[in-house]
């Protein structure tokens, strides 16, 4: 997903508040704010991958999730909450929770919740997609709002890397971003107390998704054979090919893509010099520049020794793995 970053401040005049209520609408969220304590505050959203961040500095507001007939967001995401500065009350089932500086909590805008916020906070929330969690084998609904070990080394981990992301002023290439992305939403079972992987429900899917994690890190590797890929994830490798063929493409058609794709970004991005097309079979996994070579052009219908003389020549930001299962 790309999402430019865009800023809302609550101000005084009517037509500023009325803009600010609709900006926060289009997000499934509800701020009820004080007209005298509330102005100045601030919320940012921008996109990392899959995820939506929402970075804010805020006073004396009351944020309540929009329902799911109103709102995408209520039924397709979760959201996590990490406050940097200040405090945040989160009152569900009459039950009230005070988060300070540090702390993280997990909401499901499907269950009933308001966030109160009574002085000046500053903190970040990041919309993390159901499907993307499920995909991963890490559960997807909450009965009610998750609270982690904030005293965890882990968890601490996590929570620095979110700060990290959602700190950084510059904005790095698509493909970055969608990569980021994706490996903040790895780290998510952390923070969800997931089971460990043998405890895991695991589904199609999150085999998929696991093998495909492997064959990313791998695909430079020329000897990746179906047998290693399916021993990374624990299933047969007859189990392995069935659960592919359902997704319409072979396992090592799959690797071959990948293989083909990052040949082409390295192609692209490398200047021409003899031995490039060489280097780039060695790099990408390939026995030999000819085999390269001809897999290549059936694929982009150039020769990859042309491309630096083709002017049109481009290939797509690399996808995300969700986007690929």
């Amino acid at each position: 997903m790309i999402l430019n970053r865009r800023r809302f401040t609550y101000r005084r005049s009517p037509s500023h508040q009325h803009e600010w209520h609709d900006s926060l609408h289009a997000f499934g969220v509800r701020a009820d704010a004080d007209p005298n304590l509330s102005f100045d505050s601030v919320i940012e959203a921008w996109g990392v991958g899959q995820i939506v961040f929402l970075g804010g500095d805020i006073r004396c507001l009351t944020v309540t999730p929009m329902s799911a007939d109103e709102s995408q967001w209520s039924s397709d995401y979760l959201f996590l909450k990490l406050v940097t500065s200040g405090s945040m009350l989160v009152d569900e089932r009459g039950g009230v929770r005070e988060f300070g500086p540090g702390g993280i909590v997990l909401l499901d805008p499907q269950r009933p919740y308001r966030e109160i916020f009574p002085e000046r906070m500053t903190g970040v929330s990041m919309r993390l997609p159901r499907r993307a969690l499920t995909e991963r084998g890490f559960r997807s609904t909450l009965n009610r709002a998750h609270c982690p070990d904030v005293s965890s080394p882990d968890v601490q981990s996590v929570r620095a890397l979110i700060e990290c992301v959602a700190s950084q002023s510059y904005v790095p290439q698509v493909h970055v971003m969608q990569r980021l992305g994706d490996q903040l939403l790895d780290l998510m079972d952390i923070v969800l107390d997931v089971p460990p992987a043998a405890g895991r429900v695991r589904t199609a899917e999150a085999i998929v998704y696991k093998a495909k994690q492997y064959i990313e890190r791998h695909a430079g590797d020329p000897d990746l054979r179906p047998a290693s890929v399916a021993a990374e994830v624990c299933v047969s490798t007859k189990h392995l090919a069935r659960l592919f063929s359902a997704q319409g493409v072979s396992l090592m058609r799959y690797v071959l893509s990948v293989r083909l794709d990052r040949a082409a970004r390295l192609l692209t991005a490398t200047p021409w010099h003899r031995n490039l097309v060489q280097q780039v079979a060695q790099q990408c996994g390939f026995s030999s520049a000819s085999h390269f070579s001809h897999a290549f052009k059936q694929r982009y219908g150039i020769a990859p020794a042309d491309v630096h003389r083709a002017s049109e020549f481009s290939t797509p930001p690399k996808p995300s793995l969700a986007a690929q299962a």
